[in-house]
């Protein structure tokens, strides 16, 4: 009898140790998702406040005249405090979601150069006010 249960620790035991990695895996799995849901509901929330602030940029943008000059040094501090309120508030977003985190890059590529020039600051500001927009696709 002892040797039967000995062939049946021996025959079990793996699967056990598979399947207690594949339930930490799934929970691992389970928490990230449970994250997302709470910063999307929470993003959909504060989406008009946002988006009000990126058009209010965005009409101070427009009544630049030369597309060839540098954006001005308060327009680009009001978009860099906007930008790390958001990424403050949406910490798994910013990192995990690619509609959200390329954009975002792009950004951060740009932010410590000393002058931008309205050119590469307009097509940026664009993808940054398109997360803000039209968020129908993410849920």
């Amino acid at each position: 009898m002892i040797k039967l249960l000995e062939i049946f620790n021996t025959l079990t035991a793996p699967i056990g140790f598979f399947l207690t990695i594949y339930t930490f895996r799934v929970a691992f799995i389970t928490r990230g998702k449970l994250e997302e849901a709470q910063e999307v509901s929470l993003f959909h929330q504060e989406n008009d406040y946002y988006l009000g602030q990126m058009e209010a940029i965005k009409a101070l943008i427009d009544n630049i005249d030369d597309r060839q000059s540098a954006i001005p040094e308060k327009i680009f501090v009001q978009l860099y405090k906007l930008m790390s309120k958001f990424e403050s508030n949406f910490p798994y977003l910013t990192k995990h979601n690619k509609l959200i985190a390329e954009p975002l890059n792009k950004y951060k590529e740009i932010k410590n150069e000393r002058e931008v020039k309205y050119a590469d600051f307009v097509d940026i500001f664009n993808d940054l006010e398109s997360m803000f927009s039209n968020r129908k696709d993410l849920k």
